[in-house]
């Protein structure tokens, strides 16, 4: 998966796939928990969160990823 793939994912079901709730990835991304909730409810995912989350969630990223 590259970053430009990243932006359709249901973060909600990913989540639920993993086990993982809203609060953990917020925790592990340090960010806002009712972020998290706005994502995992279809808002997208800023550009600069995407990296975080997709690492967060272990998914595979190829290619250099900017955090900026």
């Amino acid at each position: 998966m590259s970053i430009a793939d990243f932006p359709p994912i249901d973060l909600r079901a990913e989540l639920a796939r993993r086990g993982m709730s809203q609060r953990s990835l917020a925790q592990s991304i340090n960010a806002e928990e009712a972020s998290v909730s706005r994502w995992a409810n279809g808002l997208k995912i800023p550009d600069h969160w995407r990296p975080k989350i997709a690492e967060a969630l272990g998914l595979v990223i190829d290619g250099p990823v900017s955090d900026e």
